[in-house]
């Protein structure tokens, strides 16, 4: 079987400056790498991993993170494993960083745009983006949509509409 590869990526905005050191260290945890430019920045992969996409997961914050976290009152609403603390084996899952949370430390009308594209070979195409405000609310569209979308416009029922997958 092939392996999924990714890309993501977001636009630029303007986060919060007492949010900064905490953006950073939690991106860091995550993988995430933060570029900026004229006062915006970006969220783009690390490059750790084979995929280009948001972090590898997380298993464990660290205490930079942890104090962070702790100093803006958001331990409780984060959910993370604290330092030290494995992540329940009965779920080997790891933790996937939050964009919600993360665009709720923006710019009061700022609006935070994740463009994602993947694929596994040629097997299928996937992509969607979503786009957050910073009270963390979330609109998205997915690359499939198109199906729905022509059934609608060219009056035929969706499911003669072929996928491109195979």
């Amino acid at each position: 079987m092939a392996n999924f590869q990714a890309v993501e990526r977001t636009n630029y905005v303007r986060f919060r400056p007492v949010m900064l050191a905490l953006l950073t260290a939690y991106c860091a945890a995550f993988g995430i790498r933060l570029s900026e430019r004229d006062g915006r920045h970006t969220l783009l992969p690390d490059g750790r991993g084979e995929n280009t996409a948001f972090g590898d997961g997380c298993d464990d914050i660290g205490d930079e993170l942890y104090e962070l976290l702790r100093a803006h009152g958001l331990l409780q609403e984060v959910g993370l494993p604290l330092p030290g603390e494995p992540v329940d084996s009965d779920d080997p899952e790891r933790i996937e960083p939050d964009l919600h949370l993360i665009a709720t430390w923006m710019e009061p009308g700022e609006v935070l745009v994740v463009e994602s594209a993947g694929h596994e070979k040629l097997h299928y195409v996937s992509a969607f983006a979503t786009a957050f405000n910073h009270k963390g609310e979330a609109v998205g569209v997915d690359l499939r949509d198109v199906y729905d979308k022509a059934a609608e416009a060219f009056g035929v029922d969706v499911k003669t509409i072929s996928h491109a997958a195979y």
